[in-house]
């Protein structure tokens, strides 16, 4: 169930619910178990999504709107990343095959799975209600993005949404939108790069590992791994043409040399299984885990740009707020200094001697002339009533909307300066968190590397040994 405060427009979540429990009370593990084609006008793979006995289905544009979605209503958590879609060079190469490649799908599986169970993980992202809601099968996923409290509050300028001081996690976002921060007397900060300042180190030094983590991935650690993992391909390939011809060449001999040379066709065939094998799980415990940490280290620097964005706005209403307090005192000491004056000027009443009579008429007078007269005239009626305006008037007007627009500026600084220490206060949390996380996986994924060797050069050396006792049968000849 979802309920909205019309007061503070907080959507809660009643995150009691049987999902909750089964992710967080039992510790369940997601899986995708599976993943079905369905033909028609347009063809899509559905992904089957189990929780113990539960199994929900879903496309893989639902994955992408609940990234989407849970990226929008927390911007400064770091939403993990799902696999991207198929390029143009894919689609070109593989054609109508592109969305039913086993590969490509086997791959797809195995990231969404990773990405279920990181948001499940996440201390807040793992009890929003909106995720509960994707892993549930009695819910129509197109149902919940087209809720009105949903759509409202992912329509909303992220500048203009201030975060709550309830950090509990069963708020499917703690921000909430501040109408007072679209008035037109609050600045918008630019899209264009802004020095702040007053820039946080820790996030300063956060964005720039990230930045260099990102560089070294994409530059170095993803080339090699490519190459590694191509080239295991080929000398896969290459046992598995070499045990042909041993196998061949078998044929040729008798007895003992004729059973060596089996064994060792044997065991080349053998090298070309577990050769192939090893290229697989690296790919997936080993190329996938450090691909996807590549994307999270971009996406902090997503979530730090919104911080950067929201200190902007308080640096500038600051400075909008000092500009106009120097107007009204302008405002204020002009006017006290007009009050102080002795004499004040007042234009002496016409006598009736120095009226302007009106102009004769003249019957000579060209229609031209008289038409431009007239226009003059008219201009010169406007123009003089501009200028009649109260001058003091004016001046009291615009110290009340000065005053006016102060009141609305500190009013919205106050409400900034507590959103940006709260945002980055818990941006700190979210990016040690990410910095923990970070490091396990590179340790999980380090001795999935190891292991995987390991167990690899185990087999092969039982199977060769094996061959070497077979050669060894060969009598040598005196």
């Amino acid at each position: 169930m979802v309920c909205a405060s019309s007061k503070t427009q907080v959507i809660k979540s009643s995150c009691a619910c049987h999902i909750d429990r089964l992710l967080h009370q039992r510790q369940s593990y997601i899986f995708i178990t599976g993943a079905q084609p369905i033909h028609g006008p347009k063809s899509f793979i559905v992904y089957h999504i189990r929780l113990n006995d539960m199994e929900t289905k879903r496309r893989y544009s639902d994955f992408e709107s609940l990234r989407m979605v849970l990226a929008r209503l927390h911007p400064i958590f770091i939403v993990p990343p799902i696999p991207e879609k198929h390029s143009l060079l894919e689609y070109a190469i593989l054609q109508n095959r592109a969305k039913s490649d086993v590969t490509t799908i086997e791959k797809r599986k195995r990231m969404l799975q990773s990405f279920l169970n990181q948001v499940a993980k996440h201390p807040f992202l793992g009890h929003n209600h909106l995720f509960h809601q994707f892993l549930d099968p009695n819910v129509v996923w197109s149902d919940v993005l087209r809720s009105p409290s949903l759509s409202a509050l992912s329509k909303q300028q992220p500048l203009h949404l201030v975060m709550t001081t309830i950090t509990e996690p069963s708020l499917i976002t703690p921000w909430i939108h501040q109408p007072l921060l679209t008035h037109r007397s609050i600045p918008v900060p630019p899209t264009t790069t802004h020095s702040l300042q007053r820039s946080d180190p820790f996030l300063v030094d956060s964005e720039e590992r990230s930045e260099r983590l990102t560089d070294f991935m994409q530059q170095h650690v993803e080339k090699s791994q490519r190459k590694m993992i191509r080239r295991m391909g080929e000398l896969a390939l290459d046992y598995a043409e070499l045990g042909a011809v041993y196998n061949g060449f078998s044929l040729n001999e008798t007895n003992h040399v004729a059973r060596a040379i089996e064994r060792m066709g044997q065991s080349t065939d053998e090298a070309y299984t577990e050769t192939g094998q090893l290229a697989n799980r690296l790919e997936a415990d080993f190329v996938e885990p450090m691909q996807s940490q590549t994307r999270m280290a971009q996406l902090v620097k997503q979530v730090i740009e919104f911080q950067y964005l929201k200190q902007c706005q308080v640096e500038l209403i600051e400075l909008t707020l000092d500009r106009r307090r120097h107007e009204l005192d302008r405002l204020l000491q002009m006017e006290e200094e007009l009050q102080r004056s002795d004499h004040v000027y007042e234009p002496p009443p016409l006598d009736s001697a120095d009226k302007v009579p009106p102009p004769s008429k003249q019957t000579n007078r060209q229609p031209s002339a008289s038409f431009a007269t007239r226009l003059l005239n008219s201009a010169s009626y406007s123009l003089q009533a501009m200028i009649d305006v109260d001058p003091a008037s004016t001046r009291r007007n615009h110290v009340v909307k000065s005053k006016e627009a102060l009141q609305i500026l500190e009013e919205a600084l106050s409400i900034c300066r507590t959103d940006i220490s709260l945002l980055t206060e818990q941006l700190h949390n979210e990016l040690l968190r990410y910095e923990k996380d970070k490091a396990t996986l590179f340790r999980e994924t380090l001795l999935s590397f190891a292991t995987t060797h390991l167990r690899y050069c185990e087999k092969n050396l039982r199977a060769w040994q094996d061959t070497k006792v077979q050669v060894d049968k060969i009598p040598l000849e005196e």
